[in-house]
Order: C-alpha cells, then sequence, then structure tokens
C-alpha cells in the first residue's frame, strides 16, 4: 500500500479517506462521482482534495495513474458558480492528448451541473476557438502556449478566473512551455487559487522559483510508493504466443473467443502500428491506429471512433498513454512488451487505473520471457498465464 506524507506552512486539513461523502460536495456531483465508479478516494484524492476545496494553494507530487485528474476536476466543479458562463477554471496540461483527456472527465462529472468545457490546443483552426470563448466556456484546458496567445489576443477573457491547474509541470518545462506558463500568470487575477501537480518527489529548480513567486504557504503533498498504488485494481494475465510470427494468430484466437471485447492494443513502433491495424481489419475486426505520424485532429477522430463503439480496438504506440481515459475500458493487451518498465505502469495504470477493476494482457514470446520476469520483479507483482475458460476474466 502506498505511503503518503503532507505538509506546509500552516496545518494540512485532515485527509479524505473512506468516501467523497461529508466533505461539502454538491449533491448532484457525488452522485456524478459514484456513477463513475469512484467509490473510495485514492491517496492523492484523499490527501489533496480538501484543500483544493478549502481554496488552498496545493502543490501535489504524484506518478500518473494516481487519481490526481479526477481530484482537481472534482475540485474545479465544486468551485463552479454554473450562473456564470464566464471562466472560472484553467487547466494548463503539456500537450493535446492530455487536454483532451481532462476535458472528457470535466465533461462526465460535470454532466448534471450543465458544465461548459473548452479545450484549447496548438494546431487547430482559431475562428471556431474564438466562436467557443464567445459562447462562454466556464472551464478551460489548453496547452500553455495557446492559452497564453487567446489570452493575450482577449479572446479568452480570464478576469473571473479563480481556479488554475498546472499539470505534470514538469513536463511543460521540458518542452519549453515555461515562458508562456509565466504570462498566463502576470495575465489571470492576482488572488487565483493555484494547484501543481508535479510526478517528482524532488521539485526542480525552475518549478520551486515559480512556486515561490505564486504560490505562497502552499500545502504540499508527496505520495510515495506509486508503482503497487497505480496497479491496485488491475487484474494482470499474459498468454504465451512462444514465437513473434504467432503474436498475430493469439490476437485473432482472443477476439474470436470473446465477441464483446474492446481493447486498447499497445505496440512499440509506428511500422507496427500501422500493420496491426491493417491485420486487423482485414480479418474482420474493426479496428483504428493511433501514433505520431497522425496529425492532431486524425489522432482525435480515432479516440472518438473508440469511444463511441465504431472501432472494437485501438492500436496505439506509447503516444496515447495519457490520450485516453475511458471509464468504460476494460481490456488492456501489450501486444509489444513495453522497452522501459515504467511504460508497462502508464499504459496499464492509466488505461487499467484506479478503481477501474481492469484487465491487462500481455502477449508474451520466448525471446520476451527474460523481460516479462524482470517487470513482474520491478513491479513487485505476480501476473498470472489467462486461463483457458476466459468466461470469468472479462
Amino acid at each position: 500500500m502506498a505511503d503518503a506524507s503532507s505538509h506546509s506552512a500552516a496545518g494540512v486539513p485532515e485527509p479524505i479517506r473512506d468516501s467523497f461523502e461529508n466533505v461539502g460536495l454538491c449533491e448532484e456531483l457525488t452522485r456524478a462521482i459514484y456513477r463513475h465508479n469512484f467509490n473510495r478516494p485514492s491517496v492523492i484524492q484523499g490527501r489533496a482534495l480538501r484543500p483544493m476545496l478549502e481554496g488552498r494553494n496545493v502543490i501535489g507530487h504524484a506518478q500518473s495513474g494516481t487519481g490526481k485528474t479526477v481530484a482537481y476536476v472534482i475540485a474545479a466543479l465544486q468551485h463552479l458558480d454554473a450562473s456564470s458562463t464566464t471562466c472560472q477554471s484553467l487547466v494548463l496540461v503539456p500537450t493535446r492528448e492530455v487536454a483532451l483527456e481532462v476535458q472528457r472527465m470535466m465533461l462526465a462529472l460535470g454532466q448534471t451541473l450543465g458544465v461548459r468545457c473548452f479545450a484549447c490546443t496548438g494546431n487547430t483552426p482559431v475562428r471556431p476557438e474564438i466562436d467557443k470563448f464567445r459562447e462562454g466556456q466556464q472551464c478551460v484546458i489548453g496547452t500553455p502556449g495557446k492559452v497564453a496567445d487567446m489570452m493575450r489576443r482577449r479572446h479568452l477573457r480570464v478576469d473571473s478566473v479563480k481556479f488554475l491547474v498546472l499539470d505534470e509541470i514538469d513536463e511543460m518545462l521540458c518542452r519549453g512551455f515555461g515562458s508562456h506558463i509565466y504570462e498566463v500568470f502576470r495575465l489571470l487575477p492576482v488572488a487565483v487559487q493555484v494547484c501543481l501537480f508535479s510526478s517528482a518527489t524532488c521539485l526542480a529548480p525552475e518549478v520551486v522559483d515559480l512556486t515561490s513567486k505564486f504560490m505562497p504557504d502552499a500545502v504540499q503533498i508527496l505520495v510515495r510508493s506509486l508503482q503497487p498504488l497505480s496497479l491496485e485494481g488491475v487484474r494482470q494475465f499474459y498468454i504465451d504466443a512462444e514465437r513473434e510470427a504467432w503474436k498475430l494468430d493469439t490476437l485473432f484466437d482472443l477476439c474470436e473467443c470473446c465477441p464483446t471485447l474492446r481493447a486498447v492494443v499497445y505496440v512499440s513502433t509506428l511500422s507496427n502500428c500501422k500493420a496491426l491495424t491493417a491485420n486487423l481489419q482485414k480479418h474482420g475486426i474493426s479496428a483504428c491506429c493511433m501514433h505520431n505520424g497522425l496529425d492532431p485532429n486524425e489522432r482525435e477522430i480515432a479516440v472518438r471512433k473508440f469511444h463511441s463503439g465504431t472501432a472494437r480496438m485501438l492500436v496505439a504506440t506509447d503516444l496515447l498513454v495519457r490520450g485516453l481515459d475511458d471509464q468504460r475500458l476494460g481490456v488492456v493487451i501489450n501486444y509489444d512488451l513495453p522497452q522501459q518498465m515504467e511504460k508497462y505502469l502508464h499504459r496499464v495504470g492509466r488505461n487499467g487505473k484506479f478503481n477501474g477493476n481492469r484487465v491487462a494482457i500481455s502477449l508474451v514470446t520466448s525471446d520476451d520471457l527474460q523481460t516479462f520476469r524482470a517487470m513482474e520483479r520491478y513491479f513487485c507483482t505476480h501476473i498470472q498465464e489467462l486461463p483457458a475458460d476466459i468466461g470469468g476474466v472479462f
């Protein structure tokens, strides 16, 4: 079980432990949380949610897959004044895929609240975005460069913004968004509440400089031992495919044994992604692909096909690790084992995440066996062979 600690310049509110009830959330939001199977708070949710609801600045150190997106989405929705169409919450993220993920979560949990939410990212036509802002968007999620540009041009009015989230701050700075983030701060109201999330346990000097300027007296929350937590609730299996050439037939057999199976199928390279998608389609299995050779609109169309059920299989490279956050998704298939240990956690932890009760299946050849066993040791987990009778698995 994960260990967590938190501290701040002032007292830290008591964490939320067993339930999202009795923490001051509106009734509609509480019902939406349970309707989407978030039955109890994860560690980061339990630690971060109460100070965010109390209006405190928060610095959260938590790895992807631990539930931080849900935590700040709940806080943003609770702070929302539904009677106003002005922008009240702003979320900065490193990529378009993350922005769309957060938007989907915001719209899902905020459906009964009537939330108006827009994803504002680069490489998209400006005129439709301006029209969206004129309609009124209560929550805006976007990449720092595009958001700063829209604010500078006064298309995105931020006079009423009271809640700002910087998600994956490390990656945003690595991508060169530092100057844009500072510009966003300069254009926002001085009294804005700021919540910053980092996957690092120790903040980089650039992040420390930013927090010292804009986040006085922030509550700091550190969630340690993240790997076991991120795999909680995920039933992990493997199939002995023996040879690389036999993996395709193995996947066909799995699809035929379970006609209702929907899955994200991860591969290691762009060429494998294209080839596997084509082979699935030739075999009569509806499939689409997601890789970095597609432009943002094509990637969005692929995800939309999968969400709607038009495509049964979504074949993807690791580009999709944070591009999909579908609570209905039951299965992740590692057609190719990840080349780095952490990517297994990201694939399975993102799409088979906390409270998800998901299934992860890895196709393992004899050449993969050493890597596979090393992966089990790395994550302190035991992965069972998929039983012949798979009726009880899915």
